[in-house]
């Protein structure tokens, strides 16, 4: 599976033609001054701007969900460990942790 066009991405002004569409700057096929369209949305429609927001973003947030869990790996052994609590394997930690890598790695097409 190929991976997703990287950051960061825009959205252009709504139109009656295009709907409103998500642009990410450079690389694949140049429509209008350099951008390549992610995804066209209709002009109209409930939660258009709040799902715009939503798209646009999502390299970055993916990106910060990645050093997130990387941090919470690195430290949760010894945060638990001065706390006198479970190990990291049997912490509700463990869990959440597992699944967030498993979102991650869908995400990648992993």
């Amino acid at each position: 599976m190929s991976k997703h066009t990287p950051g960061p991405w825009i959205v252009g002004k709504p139109s009656v033609a295009h709907g409103v569409q998500i642009f990410a700057d450079g690389g694949g096929s140049c429509l209008q001054a350099g951008l390549q369209v992610i995804c066209t949305m209709p002009a109209k429609g409930k939660g258009r701007t709040a799902n715009a927001r939503l798209i646009i973003k999502s390299p970055e947030l993916l990106l910060q969900c990645k050093c997130l869990l990387a941090d919470l790996e690195s430290a949760l052994p010894r945060l638990l460990r001065a706390s006198g609590m479970v190990t990291p394997d049997e912490s509700l930690w463990a869990v959440s942790i597992k699944e967030a890598k498993a979102l991650i790695a869908e995400i990648e097409g992993a």
